[in-house]
């Protein structure tokens, strides 16, 4: 394959298995709560100023409205509140996982690894 712009490609064959902390659930964003908390852990996590917040909101709720859409948002709850999101684009020949963010000061005791691991599986 060749590309005219910088790319990053990677088959989804033999990836690693990735365990999850046990108290981390990771769900496709659905409700409305869903999406407000989505969308703090992307402010958060990209240092956005809250200025921005209305834009990004938007294309958020936008992508929802799509007659087919082609975006997934995931939210993971760690004891119960977000802490990590991101994006799966779905095209017709390929894929691409964006807004990759996780944010980690919820609490004192979390440990750097769960970071990976969510990472890895977003």
């Amino acid at each position: 394959m060749k590309f005219s712009i910088p790319a990053m490609i990677r088959t989804l064959v033999g990836l690693p298995k990735v365990a999850l902390p046990n108290e981390v659930e990771i769900a496709r964003v659905q409700t409305q709560q869903d999406q407000t908390d989505w969308l703090s852990v992307l402010m958060e996590g990209f240092e956005e100023p809250e200025s921005s917040r209305p834009d990004f909101q938007q294309v958020l709720a936008n992508s929802f409205s799509e007659p087919s859409p082609v975006f997934e948002h995931f939210l993971a709850r760690w004891q119960g509140k977000p802490c990590a999101i991101s994006t799966l684009l779905r095209a017709e020949h390929s894929a691409g996982i964006y807004h990759v963010r996780v944010t980690w000061h919820l609490e004192e005791d979390t440990r750097p690894g769960h970071a990976v691991a969510l990472s890895k599986f977003c």
